[in-house]
């Protein structure tokens, strides 16, 4: 037993060699000509990163020079600088492949280039040079003192003297053992990297640039510099970044994670596609959105309060927070196209000729920029959503169904074109002397109150017109008009004089300043345009998406009471999920068809209610399958979840089961042309997404099996079932077996993870609990590979074999039957076909799980069963079973 005990010891470590053995080739790649040199590590180190390339014949050349315009590209990769400046260099052709990256130079600051004008690119760039340069990036502190400590001090240009001393004092640039500098020297491509790779490390800069988890389950990771994510697939989870959180283009148009994570500096999105960045329970100051393709979505969701973001580049923001206040106020700081979805505090227009289409949801006050003059601003307002007070002082266009509460023309030669929806308040100012606002036969003003000069075109209602100005001019006249003593205007083509006095046309103001403000209120939850009975539509813990108008149907809906009736929904949304938890939770292969026939008949009307008529229940059913063909190359791709399921505790192992689900639902979904790429959006439509499937379904395991056995046995189940004996080797009478765990093997070396047993040792034995096994009689026995898991020992592998004349063979090593047609018999195959690795007490635990189940579908009250209904009964879902 002591070869056993060793193993156990060291079992960890084998596993870490085991998933980490199909990144070898690119460890041990390297370059020719690096190996025994100083930097051979930071070389190794930063090509693997992409940083920097060595050359086509598989040379580094580390003591080469470096040009200008290859150290600019570098530093560029390395601190993710994207943002351009016009540069006007004599010596920088705008087609050069250097150009780009010296426009990111200029704008990031740190270089300037020559008083002639010129840049030199490809000149060698010295060591002074480079010392100036990382100077303004680190914004170190001039040291002419540390500089005159070289015995060659004399060399260094007066012009970067200090910037020498500021990066010697900082240790990035160390000088040589003889004590020179040599300030004038070109700096080599090594010692390039090395110098930059030190400034990195100082600013304490994390990077994740693979796909995967990263972050504790329980605690709390705190980074005290900058993180960067610098690849699709990255999710973060429990951490505190003291500094920036950057993601970059290499995203490209990839998802990004970030759970519970806190910024206190700022997020800066750079990358992501149409279905990208995802903030859940996240908090920040400010987020920057400048992605070139203008294409990303960026969703608020749970607890997450971002105060600030900025849309540098065309985007979807959705705030779809539950609690808190998601996305509060939006700045569109460049020309883009914009998607607004939920409810914000304010959005401020700075820049002329954008397009801001509202979705669904309301924002309480919209800015439109003195700045939107040349081009104006286009806003379309959703059928649900609304805006409480647009501020006008430029150019801004109104479209759309939606309504606004409050508009103010605050800037003189403004102009306004509405050509819908609905405004109850239209004031002017004072100082106005020419302001432009347009209409179309599709707009009801319910209240105009003109301070300033106005002209209102169109055949626009108008309810009531409050004149307190000259020059005041209605196309068409208003349903009643309060026009001030002393003031002449045309309403419809005719002169009208006021008659009203001071005091009339103030307590007419104060009217409509009451209703503004009553209804400015309102923007906080859903209401609609006219009183009527608005019960069931409340926050319940929901973002708030409120409008002038109807609610926004994403919103939540408030909890109902265990005691109320149960709604249509309610009924449909238990069923659902006890009928998807059924399939999970059933162990018998021929129950299983019957259970899988079942939820098909059963749901016919939910899933078309929830999905439409184009989607099934036979195609949820498909979308089972899918997923589970889907889990094997999601865990065989996920290096850090293996590590965790071999070497984690019960609570990590289930929670990596949980990712696992739902990165292969994502898989699914995601796949160009496959059957569910649509999915996303059908879910999307109804409040849903792959995230809330696994928590609900997450959330119902906590109720159903509170030990956590059931799952454990699942998640065993499936380890067994990725589990595979390839390959035997005899020697005589000897003969060992090579396995592979999860797709892989590194040399064969998967089977000595594992303690070896032989059922009957008078047959065959192993020797001293290893993988090779000594025929001894003639005869049939059992052979377990087993090995230490969520603290227990258990069996991984199990097969039969027949010794005859000291020949091995194996009787059931692998023997699969053939794979249904019909989908129910497939998905209940693939299903038994895991849960024949299940041991009796494990199916036991399963069944005891089913059978909670079955009882709290009779009295849903119980159990916690609404912490896992309430998030699936959205406003959307609701209205479906209503009509």
């Amino acid at each position: 037993m002591a070869f056993r005990n060793q193993k156990s010891k060291l079992a960890i470590l084998f596993i870490i060699a085991l998933i980490f053995s199909s990144l070898g080739t690119a460890f041990a790649a390297g370059h020719s000509d690096i190996e025994g040199h100083w930097a051979k590590d930071e070389i190794l180190q930063w090509t693997e990163q992409g940083k920097i390339e060595g050359y086509p014949d598989g040379t580094f050349r580390p003591n080469n020079s470096i040009t200008r315009a290859e150290f600019i590209a570098i530093i560029n990769r390395a601190l993710n600088y994207e943002e351009v400046e016009e540069i006007s260099y004599s010596d920088v052709p705008a087609g050069a492949w250097y150009a780009s990256e010296i426009a990111k130079a200029a704008a990031a600051g740190y270089i300037a280039g020559y008083s002639d004008g010129t840049m030199r690119p490809n000149k060698s760039i010295s060591r002074q040079e480079v010392s100036t340069i990382i100077t303004r990036i680190d914004n170190l502190a001039g040291n002419s003192t540390e500089a005159d400590k070289f015995i060659d001090a004399g060399d260094i240009a007066g012009w970067s003297k200090e910037s020498v001393g500021a990066v010697a004092k900082a240790g990035f640039m160390t000088g040589y053992k003889d004590g020179t500098f040599r300030p004038l020297n070109d700096i080599t491509r090594a010692e390039a990297v090395v110098t930059l790779n030190r400034v990195l490390e100082s600013a304490e800069v994390t990077t994740y640039n693979q796909p995967g988890n990263y972050g504790p389950i329980v605690a709390i990771l705190e980074h005290p510099g900058n993180v960067v994510i610098d690849a699709a697939g990255v999710s973060l989870s429990n951490m505190i970044i003291k500094g920036d959180l950057i993601i970059t283009e290499a995203v490209g148009n990839g998802e990004v994670y970030l759970n519970n994570v806190t910024v206190e500096g700022d997020t800066f999105v750079n990358g992501g596609g149409a279905d990208s960045i995802y903030f859940r329970n996240f908090s920040g100051e400010t987020v920057e959105v400048n992605v070139a393709s203008g294409n990303v979505r960026v969703v608020a969701e749970g607890e997450t309060k971002v105060t600030n973001v900025n849309m540098k580049s065309g985007g979807k923001l959705e705030n779809n927070s539950a609690v808190g206040s998601g996305f509060s106020n939006v700045t569109v700081s460049e020309k883009a196209s914009i998607v607004l979805k939920g409810s914000y505090e304010s959005v401020d227009v700075v820049a002329s000729g954008s397009d801001i289409n509202v979705e669904s949801g309301a924002i309480n006050t919209v800015n439109v920029g003195s700045g939107v003059a040349e081009e104006s601003t286009n806003i379309t307002l959703g059928e649900n959503a609304g805006v409480g007070t647009l501020n006008v002082n430029g150019n801004v266009s109104v479209s759309g169904s939606g309504n606004i509460i409050s508009a103010n023309i605050a800037a003189d030669n403004t102009n306004l074109d509405l050509k819908s929806g609905n405004v109850e308040a239209l004031t002017v100012a004072e100082n106005i002397l020419n302001a432009n606002v347009n209409t179309t036969a599709d707009v009801v003003i319910s209240n105009l109150i003109a301070n300033g000069a106005v002209s209102i075109k169109g055949e626009a209602v108008v309810k009531r017109a409050i004149v307190a100005a000259e020059n005041v001019i209605l196309e068409k006249a208003p349903e009643e008009s309060l026009v001030k003593e002393g003031v002449t205007t045309n309403l419809g083509g005719e002169e009208k004089a006021g008659d009203k006095s001071d005091n009339d046309i103030e307590n007419a103001k104060s009217e409509v300043s009451k209703r503004v403000k009553e209804r400015q209120e309102e923007v906080s939850k859903p209401a609609p345009t006219e009183p009527k009975d608005d019960s069931g539509s409340g926050g319940g813990g929901g973002g708030a998406a409120p409008g002038p108008s109807d609610p926004d149907p994403s919103d939540p809906v408030d909890p109902v009471d265990p005691g109320d009736e149960v709604s249509p929904a309610r009924e449909a949304m238990v069923e659902f999920l006890a009928g998807i938890a059924g399939i999970y939770y059933t162990t018998d292969t021929d129950e299983l068809v019957g259970v899988l026939e079942d939820f098909r008949d059963d749901n016919r009307y939910t899933v078309r209610k929830l999905f439409g008529e184009d989607f099934t229940a036979d195609d949820v059913i498909e979308f089972l399958i899918a997923t589970r063909d889907k889990l094997p190359s999601v865990v065989n791709s996920d290096i850090n979840g293996l590590v965790t399921v071999f070497a984690g505790n019960d609570d990590e192992i289930k929670e990596q089961m949980y990712i696992w689900l739902k990165e292969a639902m994502l898989e699914v979904v995601k796949e160009d042309g496959g059957d569910f790429e649509h999915f996303k959006t059908k879910l999307a439509n109804i409040g849903w997404s792959t995230d809330l499937l696994v928590e609900q379904q997450e959330e119902l395991a906590d109720v159903v099996d509170q030990g956590g056995k059931a799952e454990l046995a699942l998640g065993k189940a499936f380890v067994r079932s990725q589990t595979e004996l390839i390959g035997k080797e005899t020697d005589g009478s000897n003969t060992t077996f090579s396995i592979s765990i999860l797709g892989r093997n590194p040399l064969g070396e998967a089977a000595l993870l594992f303690d070896w047993h032989s059922s009957n040792e008078d047959v065959a034995e192993m020797e001293g609990g290893g993988p090779t096994l000594t025929a001894k009689n003639n005869g049939k026995t059992t052979i377990t590979a087993e090995l230490e898991w969520a603290g227990e020992e258990v069996w991984i592998l199990k097969f039969d074999v027949r010794v005859v004349d000291d020949s091995i063979e194996i009787v059931n090593g692998d023997e699969n039957g053939e794979v249904p047609s019909d989908r129910i018999e497939r998905l209940a195959y693939e299903l038994s076909k895991m849960h024949s690795y299940l041991d009796e007490d494990d199916k036991q635990h399963i069944r005891a799980a089913r059978e909670k189940l079955q009882g709290l579908t009779e009295d849903p009250a119980d159990y916690r069963w609404d912490d896992v209904i309430e998030p699936l009964l959205t406003n959307q879902v609701e209205a479906l079973y209503s009509k």
